[in-house]
């Protein structure tokens, strides 16, 4: 997965036409952006210390 920059999620990130798509930053563990077809990236963290690919995320901050 990528490093999740501004550039990367203004120009790179593919938004879903239906549901949703979580990507995972590369360098900081248990970051992550959820991106939907209302073109609204989530910013989500790991809810627990352990960051591995099934553990729960929890919202941080929602773009307008």
């Amino acid at each position: 997965m990528p490093k999740l920059t501004k550039h990367f999620i203004d120009i790179e990130i593919e938004y879903p036409s239906k549901g949703y798509r979580i990507y995972r930053d590369d360098e900081l563990p248990g970051f992550a952006v959820r991106v939907t077809k209302d073109l609204n990236p989530t910013f989500l963290k790991n809810a627990s210390m352990e960051s591995t690919a099934a553990s729960p995320l929890e919202s941080v901050v929602r773009l307008p």
